[in-house]
């Protein structure tokens, strides 16, 4: 893929409510519903939900909050179809 049109593909997010429309809007690229969704992940139908109405944990909330205070947003990229295991890749992040 050309490198511009990855980063087409990006979302920054510098605010929470930034995160849940960009949840909302990803879920619906994919022709997801909300309780697939929530099935993939192995959590409610109702987690989903609340977080793309800006219902985050306060948890997620407050960890925004931390980013941009600091000056930092998160970056969403997609992530590679083949073969990536998201387990063995969070094990690996945090262990460094």
């Amino acid at each position: 893929m050309h490198p511009d049109a990855e980063r087409s593909r990006r979302s920054n997010i510098t605010r929470p409510y930034e995160l849940a429309a960009a949840l909302r809007a990803m879920r619906r690229q994919q022709g997801l519903t909300q309780a697939a969704l929530a099935e993939r992940a192995g959590i409610s139908r109702q987690w989903v939900c609340d977080a793309e109405n800006n219902k985050l944990p306060g948890g997620v909330t407050m960890l925004c909050r931390l980013i941009f205070e600091l000056g930092h947003t998160i970056e969403l990229v997609p992530a590679p179809n083949e073969g990536f295991d998201l387990d063995a890749h969070l094990q690996e992040v945090t262990a460094q």
